[in-house]
């Protein structure tokens, strides 16, 4: 998708090397076009109901970045499954970190959506109208990292609507409630980078937004 393709991009420019697990070899380095054949890009094609794949995937990582999902979004989304394998391949090969993509729309484990909210309407929109399983998904991985791993460092993000565009500056992580508004792909790809040598998010679940927010973290 979007982020993984900016984040591909950017991870490659600032030096390191990068494993990327996708659904189509040939898409994927069609839409890098020049830079997909770069020296440091390995390109192993998978699915993720593959979890022995995914498990090997991780094998050599400094950090493992998810930021897959449901395609279409109406299909059973997959990351529920997915994320236990790539902890799993995390243990067996000594990865130190695992970032997951979220959205902003799920909740984390005890957050209160409440009733005639904007967070509680767009939900039912979402799951019922537009019969997206994303939300649903992601809130079963985020309860499985809290409550089964301690012992693999993880960090959740959860920007808003992920939109292209040049950077819009310094994105603020935060626990506010659920709000509308969009973070471009670039500002996302280069936050999601920086944890990989950060512990500050380690075991936490923010929000992305841009500007000030209520509840800083």
């Amino acid at each position: 998708g979007g982020t993984g393709l900016v984040l591909v991009q950017l991870a490659l420019e600032q030096g390191w090397a990068v494993r990327a697990f996708v659904r189509s070899r040939l898409m994927l380095q069609r839409e890098l076009s020049d830079i997909g054949a770069h020296e440091a890009l390995e390109i192993l094609e998978g699915d993720l109901a593959d979890l022995s794949a995914v498990q090997v995937a991780t094998d050599g990582a400094r950090a493992v970045i998810s930021v897959a999902g449901a395609k279409p979004e109406t299909a059973p989304g997959p990351m529920a499954e997915a994320v236990p394998a790539m902890v799993e391949g995390c243990r067996k090969h000594g990865v130190s970190k695992l970032i997951y993509q979220a959205c902003a729309l799920a909740a984390a484990p005890g957050e209160r959506v409440g009733w005639l909210t904007q967070a509680s309407l767009v939900r039912t929109i979402v799951r019922w109208q537009l019969r997206s399983t994303v939300v649903d998904d992601n809130e079963q991985v985020m309860l499985y990292l809290q409550d089964e791993v301690q012992d693999v460092p993880w960090v959740v993000s959860r920007p808003g609507g992920l939109v292209e565009g040049d950077s819009a500056g310094n994105l603020s992580p935060n626990l506010d409630p659920f709000k509308t508004g969009t973070v471009r792909y670039v500002d996302v790809a280069d936050w999601t980078l920086a944890q990989v040598y950060s512990d500050t998010y380690v075991g936490k679940m923010p929000r992305l937004y841009y500007g000030a927010v209520e509840t800083p973290i």
